[in-house]
């Protein structure tokens, strides 16, 4: 780290209308503040810039760069489906369209990805590697039907994809209306996502199963909330829905910002997320403004 500085600048990203700010410390150490204080202030949509969260790029010794990811809540996210795909479309365009291929180191691993088509907008490729059911005990993953689990009256599968997804699936619920309904995620969100079951949290999908190659989803993240979308949820949703017996291992799936295609590769327990992402605008922060209101 680096002494104080007074402003940074930023740029503001969507992926299927999950946001967040980014700021660029490739050429520079990360200065020394309060990161978390920083995130909420900066991430809140009254006193601050507004998004999900916040990305900080750094430099990385074996990849191209290594990411840093703050929710809007203050706590520090291990990985980002949406993130990953934003930061190597912004990378896309610092180097002036010269370099597809990006390696980003997260802090739960390394992910690969693509840039793979810009003429409408940027179509990012990423492949996320080791998603598995998050086992009960001694119980064998691979049988996903011994590894559901009740939070309530909902039955879901609990998944890792580098972070932690709770998937509730319709098939599964007795439930009079659309289980994607904006009412239901902000009634059982916070419920599920701070459940003691989960001591550090985790983040919940709420699934309607239109078809086995499509699928509708809500998503509550840990430390955000209600999100437009949320990529490692995709990845998430089709390996609980395909392990389940319900999905294809290609599927379209629909969040209220957007679509995905996840292709699930179940021998390898990979996930390749391909989906658009967007620049909303640039600017700049004064740090001592924002953590004056943290």
């Amino acid at each position: 780290m680096t002494k104080m500085l007074s402003k940074l600048n930023f740029t503001k990203m969507q992926a299927q209308g999950n946001s967040y700010i980014f700021f660029d410390f490739l050429a520079g150490n990360l200065p020394d503040f309060d990161f978390s204080g920083f995130a909420i202030i900066a991430a809140d949509n009254n006193f601050g810039i507004g998004a999900d969260g916040i990305v900080f790029i750094l430099p990385d010794p074996e990849s191209d760069a290594h990411i840093r990811i703050w929710n809007a809540d203050g706590s520090e996210a291990d990985t980002c489906g949406s993130a990953l795909r934003s930061v190597m479309a912004f990378l896309y365009k610092k180097n002036g369209g010269t370099k597809k291929n990006y390696s980003i180191k997260t802090a739960a691993g390394v992910v690969q990805g693509t840039v793979v088509n810009i003429d409408d907008s940027y179509e990012v490729r990423i492949t996320i590697n080791d998603i598995h059911t998050i086992v009960n005990s001694a119980k064998n993953e691979l049988d996903p039907i011994e590894n559901l689990i009740n939070i309530g009256k909902w039955i879901g599968l609990p998944v890792s994809v580098g972070n932690q997804h709770f998937v509730v699936i319709d098939r599964f619920q007795e439930y009079e209306a659309d289980i994607t309904s904006p009412e239901l995620i902000h009634r059982v969100g916070p419920v599920i996502t701070q459940d003691p079951t989960f001591p550090n949290g985790i983040n919940l999908e709420l699934v309607k199963i239109i078809n086995p190659r499509k699928i509708a989803v809500r998503v509550w993240e840990r430390g955000s909330g209600e999100t437009l979308a949320c990529g490692t949820g995709a990845c998430a949703a089709v390996y609980a829905g395909y392990h389940l017996g319900f999905l294809d291992t290609e599927v379209n799936v629909i969040f209220p910002g957007g679509e995905v295609t996840v292709n699930l590769n179940p021998k390898e327990k990979t996930c390749r997320l391909l989906g658009s992402v967007g620049f909303i605008f640039e600017g700049h922060v004064n740090i001592n403004d924002i953590l004056k209101r943290s």
